[in-house]
């Protein structure tokens, strides 16, 4: 019968289940003891991926907030369990062993780091020890060392030591050399190899994740599209076009991720080749010279912005116009022969106009992101009904009378 003790300092900590279960399957574990699980109340379905599928019974011990926690788990099939004790630093598990023949009392133990507490502890253990029968295994973190030389990184307690010598004695125990996992070797390989674990760890998290955005890029762009089109033949409701701003915004905030992404492998690329005389070195500069180039602002001439001014005055009823440079524009409202109110509502909508119009040639430019002049439209809608809303008198105005008609408001 093979025993693991391990502490693995969080039990819902990705990636260590399957780090155990694999030591489980390679050494033919049937006895498994965990500290520091660090949760109340494990559930069945968590201990099942520490093991591996089914055929298991696990007996736990609460961690108290985010202290300490016990698990013991093992194969029905080697050990037959009759009886359990749980103290809040240690979980005993007694039963019969193969044939029924061997008893066998196993104990789990995470030990408290304060001195007093740990000679408590393993006074309780004693006690535990002479009231049974039969075999005894114990196991665990007994945050104690017998000699200096068992310390690694942190100082030596000989009154603590002291305690631990003579609760193994008392105990009538027999330490056993088993195998653990240490640091053998040059300390640049031992880096070397839990940097290449860790890698492995995060090349699989980045697998999960990126599946999951996939998945949540195609709703969120089926939803937008599925608004769109319901745009082209009428107005949206007030709850489908905060839908629609939704879905837009969670979609370039994933390309803004992406984009960042794709920035900082840039510089880790130009901290190994740039750094020198190399067709990459010219290529970066000629392409950052090509990205901030603005050959200026077309209005006239611009079948786009065209477009959009025109469903712009076909929104307002406004008869058509000309405008030679944005000048002519600006001074739309003022030209106008409404009254006040209705001169300072154009003038919004006109500047709402300008300044999305303006957002879409930054994003042509620089992120190459292009959008259809209806939904440019729609956020000139949006954009100038929260404005004349939150920002002006006119904050009882009605989305669907807004879309019908802005102009109407009085």
């Amino acid at each position: 019968m093979n025993c693991l003790s391990i502490n693995i300092r969080g039990i819902g900590v990705c990636g260590k289940s399957r780090w155990i279960k694999s030591l489980k399957n390679e050494f033919g574990i049937s006895f498994l003891g965990i500290q520091e699980t660090m949760v109340k109340d494990i559930q069945a379905s968590t201990v099942s991926n520490y093991w591996g599928g089914l055929g298991f019974d696990f007996e736990s011990v609460d961690a108290v907030g985010n202290l300490g926690g016990l698990v013991n788990i093992w194969d029905p099939k080697v050990f037959s369990k009759d009886s359990v004790f749980k103290d809040n630093n240690f979980l005993l598990v007694s039963g019969l062993i193969l044939d029924g023949s061997i008893r066998l009392n196993i104990i789990n133990v995470y030990a408290p780091q304060n001195n007093v507490e740990k000679l408590n502890l393993w006074s309780r253990i004693i006690q535990t020890i002479k009231s049974g029968h039969g075999w005894w295994i114990i196991f665990g973190d007994f945050n104690s060392v017998r000699d200096r030389e068992e310390r690694k990184n942190s100082s030596f307690d000989p009154g603590s030591a002291r305690d631990f010598n003579d609760f193994i004695d008392e105990a009538g125990l027999r330490e056993y050399g088993l195998k653990g996992w240490v640091n053998n070797g040059p300390y640049d390989i031992n880096l070397l190899n839990k940097l290449k674990r860790l890698r492995g760890v995060l090349r699989d998290w980045f697998r999960r994740y990126s599946v999951k955005e996939v998945e949540e890029v195609s709703r969120l762009r089926k939803e937008k599209d599925d608004l769109e089109v319901q745009m082209e033949s009428s107005d949206l409701e007030e709850s489908d076009l905060w839908v629609w701003i939704e879905c837009k915004k969670a979609l370039e905030e994933i390309e803004l991720h992406k984009a960042r992404d794709i920035r900082q492998k840039s510089r880790v690329k130009w901290a190994s080749l740039g750094d020198e005389n190399s067709s990459f070195f010219y290529n970066m500069i000629n392409g950052r010279k090509a990205r901030n180039f603005i050959p200026g602002i077309a209005v006239d001439g611009c079948l786009f912005s065209i477009e959009v001014w025109n469903r712009v005055e076909n929104w307002c009823r406004l008869p058509p116009s000309f405008f030679f440079d944005v000048q002519d524009l600006i001074l739309l409202a003022e030209n106008s022969s409404f009254s006040k109110d209705k001169r300072h509502i154009l003038r919004g909508i006109v500047y709402t106009t300008l300044w999305v119009i303006w957002n879409e040639r930054n994003a042509r430019i620089f992120t190459n992101k292009k959008r259809i002049p209806l939904e440019l439209v729609e956020i000139v809608k949006s954009t100038s009904f929260f404005w004349c809303r939150n920002r002006s008198r006119w904050n009882n105005i009605v989305w669907q009378d807004w879309c019908n008609y802005p102009l109407d408001l009085m």
